[in-house]
């Protein structure tokens, strides 16, 4: 483990695990941190285990110095060659917990190496909760017209859809199931850096020997942790995901309006995982197709149900029944 203008944390072949705890001068217990920094792998060979690699965790600690949460903010290995860049408001935790840094090296061989690092105490305005109201309004305002331009349904489905669309869209994309959050302009008020590169390089005698974490559990909503625990089913997991909110918008708003409805959710869970920080590639694109396949998935079922319920309970097979049963009365 080397200092200087960049964190860079070495290990060779044979080498014990490394995690060391960053301490942050804090003055007070935070509840939130934007943390910026740039990473690298230089021949950062993982174990045998797909955690076994380079790490960075923000942990929560209690007066006692017991961890009571973690979020983790970066892994890396051999396929990171090329400067990344991470930018995350973290936290959200309970009052009294004392954030610090942990870096880990739990790969074979390599180095890691963290520079531009920038961790910032937060705080939430005062308004914040009043703006993001507001928001909110605004937002299924949108979706109200939205639907009412994608259909002919009374006012009262309209704005039932709209109220459905804008659930589905909190827990599916802003702020969604992703455990860490890019900052929001204007919610967030910044103060100083806690610490920087140059700081905590010029420190490292202050590091403190930790356990290495070993696997960590999923972060994030119940809708990502599902997802990542049932990985092999990851394509159904997909197209189920977006068959239920095609089925409840064609049953409220009409075929028409699932599809553009469900088209938008799609595309607005892709775009909000790249704003959130997170890549997209091939699998990102097989999401896509499969997404669809959920909306017309959800329009199928609701076809074939409105077809046997159209067959059991019409008026022609109504009257019949209340004939023979008249007749066998008789």
């Amino acid at each position: 483990m080397r200092a200087g203008q960049m964190i860079v944390v070495e290990k060779k072949e044979g080498d014990p695990d490394i995690a060391r705890i960053i301490p942050l001068p804090l003055e007070e217990p935070a509840r939130y941190l934007h943390v910026s920094f740039t990473f690298r792998a230089v021949d950062l060979m993982a174990g045998a285990e797909k955690w076994q690699d380079g790490r960075l965790f923000v942990d929560w600690v209690d007066g006692a110095g017991r961890t009571m949460a973690y979020d983790g903010i970066m892994s890396c290995r051999e396929l990171d060659k090329k400067n990344r860049s991470a930018d995350l408001l973290i936290g959200g935790r309970v009052n009294g917990l004392v954030p610090v840094l942990r870096v880990e090296h739990l790969g074979r061989s390599g180095r890691m190496e963290i520079h531009s690092l920038r961790v910032v105490a937060v705080r939430e305005r005062g308004w914040g909760l009043w703006a993001g109201g507001a928001l909110v309004v605004l937002w299924g305002a949108w979706l109200y017209w939205f639907v009412r331009l994608c259909s002919h349904a009374t006012k009262a489905r309209v704005a039932l859809a709209a109220v459905f669309l804008l659930l589905v869209g909190w827990f599916l994309i802003v702020p969604g199931p992703w455990a860490n959050v890019r900052p929001l302009a204007g919610q967030f008020d910044f103060g100083k850096a806690l610490a920087e590169t140059a700081e905590i390089s010029a420190n490292l005698q202050n590091w403190d020997v930790a356990s290495p974490r070993g696997e960590t559990a999923v972060q994030g909503s119940i809708f990502l942790q599902v997802k990542m625990l049932l990985w092999f089913l990851r394509p159904v997991l997909h197209a189920l995901m977006f068959a239920m909110p095609a089925f409840c918008m064609v049953a409220l708003c009409g075929e028409r309006s699932a599809w553009w409805a469900g088209l938008l959710v799609s595309l607005g869970v892709e775009l909000a995982q790249v704003a959130f920080g997170f890549s997209f590639d091939w699998i990102d694109v097989t999401d896509l197709a499969l997404d669809w396949i959920g909306i017309a998935l959800g329009i199928l079922i609701w076809r074939v149900m409105l077809r046997e319920w159209k067959g059991r309970f019409s008026p022609w097979r109504i009257r019949a029944k209340l004939t023979t049963r008249t007749t066998l009365d008789a």
